[in-house]
């Protein structure tokens, strides 16, 4: 009676350990499978003062121009993360409509950075909203793709502003 009980013992054993087994193997053996780049759902806010600034007036339309701008400034992350921001633009615009594109880089203490390309417009002393894509990144953003919006304000007369973000990035594997 004893070695029948020593065998229920060892089948039971045996069937547990075949459970844990077959559940558990699949799990790990996908660990070692490439997992799609989940995208990571990023905030901050920036402001930025012109450090150089050109403009052409268009003679055609009265009060209308185009030019460049570089600006220089600070990112606030909502996790904490602080970057030091430059951008380099393209405008036109008038008395009431203002439209500009351009990149921007972000600095990380790290040494990372990632570089964003961005459109949008608004009044020249008022409301902005615009779209960014990512474009390039290095260090901890090496390989990033994403993309987002913002909105913020203006100020003159030199343009300085700044902009509430949020947007989506993700690494490809």
């Amino acid at each position: 009676m004893a070695r029948h009980a020593t065998i229920w013992r060892t089948t039971a054993v045996a069937g547990m350990v075949a459970l844990v087994l077959g559940t558990c193997l699949p799990l790990w053996a996908q660990d070692d499978q490439p997992h799609p780049a989940e995208a990571v759902t990023v905030r901050w806010r920036e402001a930025f003062v012109t450090v150089e600034r050109t403009i052409a007036p268009v003679p055609e339309l009265d009060g209308h121009s185009v030019g460049t701008s570089r600006q220089r400034g600070f990112a606030f992350f909502d996790d904490g993360d602080v970057a030091r921001a430059t951008a380099s633009l393209a405008f036109q615009g008038g008395p009431e409509q203002l439209s500009y594109r351009g990149y921007a880089q972000y600095r990380f203490d790290d040494g990372s950075t990632k570089t964003a390309y961005f459109d949008g417009g608004g009044e020249p002393a008022g409301e902005q909203t615009g779209t960014f894509r990512y474009v390039d990144g290095t260090g901890r953003f090496q390989g990033i793709e994403g993309e987002g919006t913002f909105t913020g304000r203006a100020f003159r007369p030199e343009g300085d502003i700044y902009l509430d973000i949020v947007g989506e990035y993700r690494h490809p594997d």
